[in-house]
């Protein structure tokens, strides 16, 4: 039997309190603020919206704005939330705003069915919009206690195009080539090129260079090889 996209959100939210429910709910908006660009989030945010009941979405707006005055302005919210008591108090708000009747504190495993995949759907909407609340406003990430975390991967990758840089310098410097400083720039920017590339296609961002989503990054991974392999055809007359 097929399993539709609905049948599989309805075991999301028992399985989110199981696997992350003591986990601190400001980590979980940290995550979307790492992975996700502003657009992206306003995306998914506008997809989850398009899968509430019709009724329903006329009060989203409202809904927004609810947990941005109820939750988002609360420092002891974000300071002791697991994601536990962040369902419960978004649910709360829900049942206020959208005049639902969901058992608060949540009962995962008395929730009915059809409960679990409208709850799910409001909860993620309501994350969504913390963290695009944070894009790009580092006073509101100190307030709800997110630290950016360093991307050591990206940044350690980055050894890449400037390893070949100095290695292609050392071999035009030992030739008495006139322009190795301008070929090793020009390798250099074209292997970031390929650096970028390979990390747009396969995670979507590079994070040391904020970028989050793939199209910036193949964005930019196309103007480095651009510009390097230009730089080393001139040094090369």
């Amino acid at each position: 039997m097929r399993t539709t996209q609905s049948d599989e959100r309805s075991t999301w939210l028992p399985q989110f309190l199981r696997n992350s429910g003591e986990r601190p709910f400001r980590e979980l908006v940290g995550h979307h603020l790492e992975r996700q660009s502003a657009t992206q989030l306003r995306r998914a945010a506008s997809w989850e919206t398009s899968q509430l009941p019709g009724s329903l979405q006329p009060l989203v707006v409202k809904y927004v704005d609810d947990l941005n005055a109820q939750l988002l302005v609360r420092r002891d919210f974000w300071q002791t939330s697991t994601c536990r008591d962040a369902v419960n108090a978004i649910l709360g708000v829900c049942n206020e705003t959208f005049g639902l009747s969901f058992k608060v504190p949540v009962d995962d495993a008395k929730m009915p069915v059809a409960g679990h995949d409208l709850a799910f759907a409001l909860i993620q909407l309501a994350t969504l919009n913390f963290a695009y609340n944070a894009v790009g406003q580092p006073t509101v990430r100190e307030f709800m206690g997110i630290r950016r975390k360093f991307p050591w991967p990206s940044t350690v990758a980055l050894l890449y195009p400037f390893v070949a840089g100095i290695s292609i310098y050392q071999e035009a410097a030992a030739n008495a080539h006139p322009s190795s400083g301008l070929t090793a720039l020009g390798y250099g920017l074209a292997n970031l090129g390929y650096l970028l590339a390979a990390s747009g296609l396969l995670f979507g961002r590079f994070g040391a260079f904020r970028l989050r989503s793939r199209r910036a990054t193949l964005g930019v991974a196309l103007a480095a090889f651009l510009v390097g392999t230009l730089i080393t055809n001139l040094s090369f007359p």
